[in-house]
């Protein structure tokens, strides 16, 4: 993200990461959501962590929400509490220390047996939040990108007929079609 509102460290990322670390090491695991900054959007800096043990999908809202950074993530202990992949929120005021993960959105009965939700990149539009959901089903190993929305970023709402938004039309992407993990460019209006 490009924060306007920190003229020192104007760049900012999450990222899931993995790292060796030392046996006498203060931090006490080696994998999960890590916070770097950086002055020109090129060379960045670590800040301490990691943030806490997360999955592998995340995605940082590219504005601040209310003074907040929030970030839309996987849960360390989501199959073990849930059973299936869902979605998650955290937020931070300093970009350091961050709330434990808030359950925003999970399968419920229309979707179809065996349905998981992978990840889901946010980004806001004339006042609405837009999730681009991956919605896996691991019956046939597919992924499709699923709108999601909401007014205020925690009660998430599917249109009806849960339809891909981006499905499998093509040779190239008949199994797997994730979105990246920010919203879309807009050129023009």
């Amino acid at each position: 993200m490009l924060d306007s509102s920190d003229p020192d460290w104007p760049y900012k990322m999450t990222i899931y990461q993995k790292r060796r670390r030392a046996p006498d090491s203060a931090v006490p695991r080696d994998h999960g959501l890590w916070s770097y900054h950086s002055r020109d959007g090129v060379a960045w800096e670590t800040l301490p962590g990691p943030l806490f043990a997360a999955g592998d999908r995340n995605s940082l809202l590219p504005e601040r929400l209310k003074g907040l950074y929030v970030n839309y993530c996987r849960h360390e202990r989501m199959m073990e509490l849930c059973g299936r992949r869902r979605i998650f929120r955290t937020q931070s005021p300093d970009f350091v220390n961050w709330t434990g993960p808030q359950l925003v959105l999970a399968p419920d009965l229309d979707d179809e047996i065996g349905t998981e939700y992978y990840g889901m990149s946010v980004f806001r539009r004339h006042g609405w939040f837009l999730g681009l959901l991956e919605v896996w089903n691991c019956r046939n190993d597919l992924l499709t990108t699923h709108l999601a929305y909401s007014r205020d970023g925690l009660a998430w709402h599917r249109p009806r007929g849960r339809q891909p938004f981006i499905g499998p039309a093509f040779s190239w992407n008949r199994m797997w079609s994730s979105p990246a993990s920010n919203g879309p460019i807009i050129v023009g209006d």
